[in-house]
């Protein structure tokens, strides 16, 4: 898997850190999701970990978040995964 150019990972760490993340926190909590983690990766992912599996609803509501907050050429190029797993402390 291709990993995203420095200025394309730059640009999109700025955006992340900014609006994306806040707002993802924002989601998970307003769906009562207690304990998520969001962690983002240089291969072009966006990783929401969870204890329990998320619904459909929420999971819209983040590519929502990560859609307003991008501008397309970098959107295009992002992966949005939910996963369910224990949560890593530290």
């Amino acid at each position: 898997m291709s990993t995203l150019s420095d200025e394309v990972f730059n640009e999109f760490k700025r955006a992340y850190e900014a609006h994306m993340l806040p707002a993802i926190i924002q989601a998970l909590q307003q769906a009562n999701i207690v304990g998520g983690q969001v962690h983002f990766h240089r291969r072009k992912t966006i990783t929401v970990v969870t204890r329990d599996e998320a619904p459909p609803s929420l999971k819209n509501q983040v590519e929502q978040v990560v859609a307003a907050r991008l501008r397309e050429g970098v959107r295009a190029k992002i992966i949005i995964e939910f996963v369910v797993g224990h949560l890593v402390l530290g």
